[in-house]
């Protein structure tokens, strides 16, 4: 059982399995596929030799007939048939001699068996090789019987039917060698004429016999060892069977009223094949009956020799199969051990050994591969986790109590009134305001209108400081005031205006607008008069956001507040809704100031899909 369990095992098993049932299909096909060729084969040779039977059965029965009218045409039998004899003398030697002329006529004519004359009045005068005929005195019986009167004056012949020639007289036959069993098919035709001018007409009846061994002759090559041959009359009836003395009798497989028809016939516990031939010219049927029991015993041996065949082809199939199948399944058992050594958390593991298949060969590749990535993403797991820990010590320290932040800026504005101060008095209030929305709960969007209060507050830092220099407009349409975008927008670039744009002792105007324009962008526009930006410094500036962010924070040359105005071009790029994006540009010249302008695309929703309060 445990060999049962194994997968090559049950490959193996299971495709013997498999080649057995194909085998055993394949042989039943061909078996059958054979037997019906047989059965069509020997249809056909059987019509075959059904035309060709038929063609000498015609002939031998022509050259029968056409012996007997030129033996009626001799001049011994006309004399003897015709003559006014006074003398029994006479009579006697003209029918001698019409005997012995008919003897002559049977000795070489083998198509002939038989001839026997008629005058109307019913004697008769005949012969065959067993036989001599001669009913002078009075009408033979077979006269009346056969029904020879009516017969058609046109000279066709009309079959009379099979006898024995035994049948026909009561002595026995001459010579040893004939037997009194011997059957004969008769054929029977009328001619007449007359024997002087003036004289009336008359007829001569004359009976010819084929007999069964010439007809038997004819299709000899119909019937094999085995099968079985039979010619019937219109009536259905033997005129030549297996048995001799079975003439006139109706075949076994013959229907209603004798008349014999094509198909499967048993006789007994044997099946038989029977096929029927008419013959139109003669109103005779030729059949044969193939007992299935030939085409069996072909059939077994077909089938012995194809089981022999295919338990050598199932063998050799096995034994190939089993060799390809160790192959196979080599690698597949230690690529499991190897999956199942990962499984218990050994990443060590590799597939040295190539295996010489290239499915396999990908494979081990592709393993191995595999868990050098796995070993270098736990390693940087590890390092990220690391990173991640110090972060939150990092934000956790910078969150430490901000209501000491606050407590030290109400102190210090406390003694600043003190001392009368007030300038700075407003400045620490201004300073409070402006970084409470840094210390109360952290946020990634919020309302335009938040944006804008807090940018005031920063403004009225940048009043207090610089007095009358610093002018600032800001332009908002109400129908944007709910408007999201990214937290302390507006900062670095109203510190931007300052930074670059004042010029000593020169006043600064600052206007910001935000509209929403026909494509449903919100557009924030932060203009100044300064003195702008030198076209060099400026194109770093572009080229660096351009760039990765690593390369744009890392560029020494930008300055502080650059890298604040790149970080808000990376925001604004990030910064995503209904499958839009943002982005931003600055236009600058010396002396003309600096326009920025920044394109967010409009939404009122918060990053996880709610609407705001």
């Amino acid at each position: 059982m445990r060999f049962v369990r194994r997968f090559d095992a049950r490959l193996v098993l299971g495709s013997a399995l498999f080649l057995l049932l194909a085998l055993l299909g394949v042989t039943g096909m061909v078996v059958n596929r054979y037997q019906d060729a047989l059965l069509l084969r020997n249809e056909e040779q059987t019509l075959r030799d059904f035309t060709y039977a038929e063609d000498q059965i015609v002939r031998l029965t022509q050259e029968a007939r056409r012996s007997a009218i030129i033996l009626l045409g001799r001049e011994e039998v006309s004399a003897c048939l015709n003559g006014n004899f006074d003398r029994d003398v006479d009579r006697v030697r003209a029918l001698v001699a019409a005997l012995d002329k008919m003897d002559e006529t049977l000795a070489y004519e083998d198509s002939l068996s038989g001839v026997w004359f008629f005058r109307e009045d019913g004697t008769m005068i005949g012969a065959t090789p067993a036989w001599h005929f001669a009913y002078e005195q009075s009408p033979h019986p077979f006269f009346e019987s056969a029904g020879l009167k009516e017969l058609p004056p046109s000279g066709a012949v009309t079959w009379l039917g099979g006898m024995r020639l035994g049948e026909l007289t009561e002595y026995p036959p001459r010579g040893a060698a004939a037997s009194a069993g011997d059957g004969m098919v008769l054929g029977g035709l009328r001619t007449d004429y007359r024997v002087r001018e003036g004289d009336g007409t008359r007829s001569v009846f004359t009976v010819f016999a084929v007999g069964q061994a010439a007809l038997r002759r004819c299709f000899e090559t119909l019937g094999s060892e085995g099968e079985e041959v039979y010619l019937l009359d219109q009536d259905g009836r033997q005129l030549v069977g297996v048995r001799d003395e079975a003439m006139g009798e109706i075949p076994w497989f013959a229907g209603e009223g004798g008349a014999p028809a094509n198909g499967t016939f048993f006789r007994g516990e044997d099946r038989y094949e029977v096929m029927c031939h008419p013959l139109p010219r003669l109103g005779w049927t030729l059949c044969k009956a193939i007992p299935y029991g030939l085409y069996n015993g072909q059939v077994r041996q077909l089938r012995r020799a194809a089981w022999g065949i295919g338990a050598l082809v199932l063998l050799v199939a096995l034994v190939t199969y089993a060799a390809w199948a160790v192959r196979m399944l080599r690698p597949m058992r230690e690529i499991s051990a190897a999956l199942d050594r990962v499984r218990a958390g050994d990443l060590n593991v590799t597939l040295p050994r190539a295996y010489g298949v290239e499915e396999f060969e990908v494979m081990r590749v592709s393993f191995n591969e595999m868990l050098a990535a796995i070993r270098e993403m736990l390693r940087r797991t590890r390092e990220m986790e690391h990173e991640r820990i110090e972060l939150e010590l990092r934000n956790l320290q910078t969150q430490l109590n901000p209501h000491m932040v606050f407590n030290s800026i109400t102190s210090i504005r406390f003694m600043a009134m003190m001392s009368g101060a007030d300038k700075v008095s407003d400045m620490l209030v201004c300073l409070a305001d402006l970084i409470r929305p840094v210390f109360s709960e952290w946020r990634l969007l919020w309302p335009l209108q938040d944006e804008l209060n807090y940018a005031k507050n920063y403004v009225k830092l940048l009043t207090l400081r610089f007095g009358g220099l610093i002018a600032v407009d800001m332009r908002a349409d109400s129908q944007v005031m709910d408007a999201r975008l990214p937290c302390f927008t507006l900062q670095p670039l109203l510190e931007n205006c300052v930074q670059h744009g004042m010029i000593a002792g020169k006043p600064l105007r600052v206007r910001v607008e935000a509209a929403l324009d026909q494509e449903g962008y919100l557009c924030l526009t932060v203009t100044d008069d300064g003195r702008g930006i030198p076209p060099d410094r400026l194109a770093a500036l572009r080229q660096r956001m351009e760039a990765p962010p690593d390369a744009a924070e890392n560029d020494g040359e930008i300055g502080h507040t650059g890298i604040g105005v790149i970080n808000i071009c990376r925001r604004a790029r990030l910064f995503t809704a209904d499958g839009r994006t943002g982005d931003m540009q600055i236009d600058s010249a010396p002396d003309a100031g600096t326009r920025i302008a920044l394109r967010l695309p409009y939404t009122t929703l918060d990053p996880d899909g709610t609407e705001k309060r």
